[in-house]
């Protein structure tokens, strides 16, 4: 009698393929699921935030990986508030949770998910603890899409790149998703699309709500009020960086 091993039989066929992007029809990179621990530490971050390293994926440039600072971990921070010892449960890594939050949250309707929205892959495991996987936005040339801050300030805020905000904030009024930040100017890139061969405005970062009491996500209406709040403060931030633009800028 021959010996069952304690391999599948060959009616199971498992595969080994990179999962499918629901929105592009295109097989996820690779690189975002590696087999061990990601080591970032020796590499040097493309990008800095209040709370995060951005760092290009190292087997991927087409993706970046975000982690939080030491820090700003709470185990290294001093003099916390009781209420954010006590009462927070995911600690530093509450705005993945509001990150991926709002990525469910943008496939609840019916229809394409909006375009404002970066590429989110997935919570990977590195050596400086839980990180995420997003696209890396890209200008035409393939560098590092601007914030709109950088293109108020080196005076590439064109009719198109005011074209392409109009339609952010149209997209965004009519959308489910709550931007906790989005009056922060550094937290929008100005990103091609080369399948669309066109320019348009990605938010990546503030995703979620920050207050204690989730008003916005309980009522539409409440969340609609705030979002023409937040682009109102936008419009005044726009304005007063092109007003302290120096003259040599200007000129």
């Amino acid at each position: 009698m021959e010996k069952q091993g304690n391999s599948a039989p060959e009616s199971q066929h498992v595969n080994y393929a990179a999962p499918t992007d629901s929105a592009s029809g295109k097989q996820a990179p690779l690189g975002i699921f590696p087999a061990k621990k990601l080591e970032l530490e020796r590499l040097k971050p493309v990008a800095m935030g209040a709370h995060n390293f951005v760092f290009i994926h190292p087997d991927d440039p087409s993706l970046v990986v975000k982690v939080i600072k030491p820090a700003m971990r709470y185990e290294n921070q001093k003099k916390l508030p009781l209420r954010r010892r006590l009462f927070r449960r995911f600690k530093h890594h509450k705005d993945f949770l509001r990150t991926v939050t709002e990525h469910i949250a943008s496939y609840v309707k019916a229809g394409p998910r909006p375009s404002f929205l970066q590429r989110f892959y997935c919570l990977i495991e590195t050596d400086y603890g839980l990180a995420s996987v997003t696209k890396a936005e890209r200008d035409k040339e393939g560098n590092f899409a601007p914030t709109l801050r950088r293109l108020l300030r080196d005076g590439k805020f064109d009719d198109k790149a005011q074209a392409a905000l109009e339609n952010f904030f149209e997209e965004f009024l009519k959308s489910d998703v709550i931007i906790s930040d989005i009056h922060n100017i550094d937290n929008l890139v100005y990103s091609y699309d080369e399948e669309k061969d066109t320019s348009r405005f990605i938010v990546i970062d503030g995703l979620g709500e920050s207050t204690l009491l989730p008003f916005c996500a309980y009522f539409k209406i409440f969340n609609r009020l705030q979002k023409l709040r937040k682009i109102k403060k936008m419009r005044k931030a726009i304005a007063t960086t092109l007003a302290t633009k120096p003259d040599t800028e200007r000129s």
